[in-house]
């Protein structure tokens, strides 16, 4: 039973990481998004 267990949580283990960087991912993108949106309004504010 000690390998099945091992099997298990080491699956649940990298199945976590893969979310977790996951969301990481997505949670940076829509920073720089939303980073670049206030850029360019101070940028076309500040032109016009």
């Amino acid at each position: 039973m000690g390998t099945l267990t091992d099997y298990i949580y080491s699956g649940i283990y990298i199945f976590e990481r893969k979310i977790y960087t996951l969301i990481l991912n997505i949670l940076f993108l829509y920073s720089f998004r939303s980073k670049n949106i206030r850029i360019l309004s101070c940028f076309s504010k500040s032109s016009a």
